[in-house]
């Protein structure tokens, strides 16, 4: 990252709507079968479920439905892998940054800080055994520039949070986070504090590790998915996170 990496340089080309929405329904799949997971439930209503989301995703969208995918809500409950499981909880954060980029409102996505709450957002996604029809033919993107700087906010963050505690030693580490900083708060994507990001009113390097690394967790998988709805790689599971 230098002051030269904006996204006016990188050649967006966003997806279609229908696709971003078909993807969103995929994800919000795969976050119920991560809770069907870990959700201490009835073990013949679990199996249930985790049938019910398989075989309904596989009628509705299976074009959608990437390999690794169906594979892993054929997976019986109670037999997920941590791998798989890290899936799942992945397939969350990612559907909080496409449905934003499926909505109207005109907030921003919020600081990388925690996990959102995604009950709201599932129940209002389409589920077992509801026609998802409706939802994919009425759906639209914000505009291209929206999309793109919540783009280039979510990889400042990624790129930030990358660089560890130990390298604030080197000054050309610490020049490239204050020149970082300055731009991003000159373009209002991000304030800063004492030539650093500011994550909850402090500066990001201040912040303990737990904190930190929770921050790059959330932007990596920010960043991967407005990265694909931007356009890149080819399938979702080769978008790449550095395109500068």
């Amino acid at each position: 990252m230098t002051d030269q990496d904006s996204d006016e340089y990188v050649d967006i080309n966003l997806r279609s709507p229908s696709d971003v929405a078909a993807r969103a329904i995929v994800l919000a799949t795969l976050t119920r079968r991560g809770i069907i997971e870990v959700v201490p439930n009835d073990d013949e209503a679990a199996e249930a479920s985790r049938f019910d989301l398989a075989v309904w995703l596989r009628i509705h969208l299976d074009a959608a439905l990437e390999h690794a995918e169906a594979a892993l809500l054929d997976v019986p409950t109670g037999s997920l892998s941590e791998a798989q499981l890290a899936t799942c909880l992945d397939a969350g954060g990612a559907l909080v940054a496409l449905n934003w980029c499926l909505s109207v409102e005109s907030s921003a996505l919020p600081e990388p800080k925690a996990p959102a709450n995604l009950e709201p957002l599932l129940q209002a996604l389409p589920q077992p055994w509801q026609d998802p029809k409706s939802f994919l033919f009425s759906a639209a993107l914000r505009a291209e520039e929206e999309i793109a700087l919540e783009r280039e906010r979510a990889e400042i963050w990624w790129w930030r949070a990358s660089i560890l505690q130990d390298d604030l030693q080197d000054i050309d580490t610490r020049t490239a986070i204050e020149a970082v900083s300055l731009e991003a708060a000159a373009t209002n994507l991000i304030s800063t504090i004492n030539a650093d990001l500011a994550l909850a009113g402090r500066a990001f390097a201040t912040h303990d590790e737990a904190t930190r690394a929770n921050v790059l967790s959330i932007a990596t998988v920010r960043l991967r998915a407005l990265n694909w709805v931007c356009g890149f790689g080819i399938t979702w599971a080769d978008v790449p996170l550095d395109i500068s």
